[in-house]
Order: structure tokens, then C-alpha cells, then sequence
């Protein structure tokens, strides 16, 4: 529930497909690709589509095992340069701005947790 939670609040909301993997796939003789079966598209966090694809695909059976990189560093590698170069510096400079924040929201968050779960825990102790 966290994780879904964390998903829907992501900045960066886009139409993902839901169910991206090859079976969903069609490829011309000019190597083109596209998409069907929209079944379980709707509104989500980009990375959503890309992660399910490397939990299909990515695991050891699949990837030379004398490879320098694992299959998941070159797909997510391979996003990260693509999308990076279509945006604009503007657009670039809110994604880092948001990263930041973020970061030091969630490394609150998890502060907060923690502290306030060792303060419930030693109370109790010196309550004994």
C-alpha cells in the first residue's frame, strides 16, 4: 500500500500502458514498436511500465552472464540518456529541484519514523 501510495504522489504522472511486456508488443520489418492491448492503461508514475518490464525481462536468464553491465543498469541507463535528452534545461532543472526535495522529504519521513519508534520503545522501557 506504501509503495502504491508513493506511485500516485510521483510528480511526474503520465499515461502508462499497465501491462508492458512483449506479449503486448508488434515490431514492422523496419524494427518500429508498437503498443496493444490497452486494457490496463491509465494515469501513473512513468517509471511504473519500465519497472515491470525489467521484473519480466531483466533477470540472469535472459542476459549474457560474462556481461561487464547487468541487463537492469543498461535499460534504466539507456531511459535515463534518452529521456534526458529530449528535455529542455528548464524541464531538467524542476526534475532535479523535485529529486532534491523529494529526497530530503522521504529522508524525513524516515527519520521521523524511526525516532518516533524509539522514543515509544524506550518509554515503555523506563516505565518498567
Amino acid at each position: 500500500q506504501a509503495i502504491d501510495e508513493r506511485l500516485k504522489a510521483d510528480p511526474f504522472q503520465c499515461i502508462v500502458h499497465g501491462d508492458f511486456k512483449a506479449n503486448n508488443m508488434v515490431m514492422d520489418q523496419n524494427h518500429i514498436i508498437a503498443l496493444c492491448d490497452f486494457q490496463y492503461c491509465g494515469k501513473s508514475c512513468s517509471l511504473k511500465d519500465l519497472c515491470y518490464m525489467i521484473a519480466c525481462y531483466c533477470q540472469e536468464k535472459h542476459h549474457d552472464q560474462h556481461a561487464k553491465h547487468s541487463l537492469e543498469e543498461i535499460v534504466l541507463d539507456t531511459y535515463y540518456n534518452e529521456l534526458v535528452a529530449l528535455l529542455t534545461a528548464e524541464m531538467l532543472f524542476k526534475m532535479q529541484l523535485i529529486y532534491v526535495l523529494r529526497t530530503y522529504v522521504d529522508g524525513w519521513q524516515v527519520s521521523f519514523y524511526f525516532y518516533s519508534d524509539f522514543r515509544l520503545h524506550t518509554s515503555h522501557v523506563a516505565a518498567i
